[in-house]
Formats: C-alpha cells, structure tokens, sequence
C-alpha cells in the first residue's frame, strides 16, 4: 500500500468514528433546543410579556407599542377563530380604511410585539390585524410547527 492510500484509510476510519461518536450527542442537542423552542409547557410560555426585557432597544420597542395600542383601544375588536381545531386569537384594529395588514409576529412573541410595527400602517391609512399564533399568547395549541401549520391559519384568517 502507498502511504497515500494509507493515510485516506485512516482519515476516513477517523471521520466514521467521529460520525459514530457525534451523532448521539448532536441529538441530544437538538431534543433539547426543540423542547425549549418549540414546545409550549404552560400557558405562561410565549406570552403577553417582553421576552426580552434586559435588551435597552427591545424593551422600548415593545413599550412603545403597547402604548400605541393603549392609545387606540376604542377601535379594537378582540377575535377569535378556530383551524385545525385549536382556537386561535387576534385583535382587530378598524381605523375606517379600505385596507387591513395582518401581523404575525415571531416565534416566542405574542401579537403585542406586532403594535410596535403597527404605527406605520395605521400611519398609512391601514386597519391593522394583529394575531398570537398557534402556541403563542390566548392562542391554543402546545407546538410551534415553525410555518408549516402557521400558514393555514393565515389563512383561515
């Protein structure tokens, strides 16, 4: 054999056994960010909260749309439909326009991070729809499907 060929067979022997050694672990990793990311435990998870208090800018955005929503409670409708057989909810900000934007907002966040986002439609001559997804705020539901079930409920709305 050539020391070529004999060094190939020894970094390839060290690739599988590394493979070998590696994949369990990687598993375990990823059961346990699915758990922590994907899996509502309690009503409390992914609620009506800042999920990130600590950060300065995060804080002041979220704040600065709950007092946009604050401001216009008069013209909110809660609402609440159901697909795939959980009860899915929102608020419906009618402003008299001909247009509405729905908001979903992301994974962990309830609709309360979508009024921070919801001052320049309303700005724009816009109604403004904002909803807790599957999983998230007054929403049902136990996992987050990452879009996969989150896109027929758009448009069940």
């Amino acid at each position: 054999m050539k020391p070529f060929e004999i060094i190939l067979i020894v970094v390839g022997c060290l690739i599988v056994v590394s493979l070998i050694v590696m994949i369990p672990i990687w598993l375990k990793i990823a059961q346990v960010i699915h758990r922590k990311l994907f899996i509502r435990k309690s009503e409390t998870d992914f609620g009506h909260s800042c999920s990130a208090p600590e950060n300065p800018e995060h804080l002041a955005m979220f704040n600065e749309g709950v007092e946009w929503a604050k401001k216009h409670e008069q013209n909110k409708v809660e609402l609440d439909i159901e697909n795939d057989g959980l009860k899915l909810h929102g608020e419906f900000y009618n402003f008299g326009y001909d247009k509405t934007v729905i908001f979903a907002p992301g994974r962990c966040e309830s609709l309360m991070y979508c009024y921070y986002y919801a001052i320049g439609y309303e700005n724009n001559n816009c109604n403004v729809l904002v909803i807790d997804q599957r999983a998230h705020g007054y929403s049902e539901g136990k996992y987050v499907t990452a879009g996969i079930k989150e896109a027929q409920d758009m448009i069940a709305w």
